[in-house]
Parts: structure tokens; C-alpha cells; sequence
């Protein structure tokens, strides 16, 4: 009989609470990693686009690394000060008769959620993507004025 090496379950065995676990043992790795500072290409592999974000004097400007991905299958989200980016990578088949030897880029779905260090005017974000590098440019919300209201 043969096991699945991440919980020693038959590998037969379809469960919905075993994959459930499995997602989860997955989704908990990432976020150690993240956490222990793994290098930013282990968690790319990993279906993470790595972000690089700065800042202007009116923009914040989100960099990611999405290689092989067309725009059409890319979807940005912006509410208040959170910008969402998820997408779906395809899978490289290898050519008929080929077999592996090395397989390290992810394939299939992927979601990055980043927290602005401020609000933006979502109607005004630009978005582009040229050589597998997304850039998102988020205005910067104007502030608040501050209004006296009078106590009748």
C-alpha cells in the first residue's frame, strides 16, 4: 500500500477533512515562511507574487513579479487601504515523450493581499503589465477636512 508522505494516509484515500488539512498544512507553511523571513522566490514558488511597494508624494506604486501570466488573467481589488491581486498561473506541460527533472514554478491559483500604509481613491488606480512585472499605481486619498459642527 502506498502513503502519502504528508500524513501517511493511503494515497487512495479521498477524504474531504484530509484535503481540508492538507490546504491548511499548506496555507499555515506559507505563513511560517513568511514569518521566518524565507527568501522572497521560495514563497513566489509557492504561488505568492513577491511586492515591491514605495511611495510618492501623491502615489503609492505596487511592483509584482507575475511572469508567463496574460493581464486577462489577473484581477486587482482595491478597498480603503487593502490591494488584493489574485490570479491563475497556468501549467507548462512538458512536450510529449519529456519528463521532468526539476519542476519549481507554480502553477494554478494565486492571491497576494497587501495593506497600504494609507487610504487611496480607488476610482483613480492605474494598472499595467509589461515583461511579467504588474504595476499598480494608487493615488493616495485626500485627507479628511476637518469641520466644525455647531451644538444647537
Amino acid at each position: 500500500m502506498r502513503f502519502n508522505s504528508l500524513f501517511d494516509i493511503p494515497s487512495g484515500f479521498n477524504d474531504a477533512i484530509f484535503r481540508d488539512l492538507a490546504r491548511m498544512h499548506h496555507r499555515m507553511d506559507r505563513l511560517m515562511g513568511a514569518l521566518a523571513g524565507q527568501p522572497q522566490w521560495i514563497q513566489a514558488a509557492r504561488g505568492n507574487p513577491p511586492c515591491d511597494l514605495s511611495e510618492t508624494d501623491t502615489h503609492f506604486i505596487a511592483r509584482f513579479q507575475i511572469p508567463g501570466i496574460e493581464k486577462e488573467a489577473v484581477d486587482l481589488k482595491v478597498t480603503g487601504n487593502t490591494l488584493m491581486v489574485s490570479g491563475h498561473r497556468p501549467k507548462d506541460e512538458a512536450p510529449d515523450g519529456a519528463r521532468y527533472h526539476r519542476r519549481e514554478r507554480g502553477d494554478g491559483k494565486f492571491q497576494r493581499v497587501i495593506k497600504l500604509p494609507g487610504e487611496v481613491a480607488a476610482a483613480e488606480t492605474e494598472a499595467g503589465l509589461q515583461n511579467g512585472i504588474l504595476t499598480v499605481a494608487l493615488s493616495k486619498a485626500k485627507p479628511a477636512e476637518q469641520q466644525q459642527i455647531r451644538i444647537s
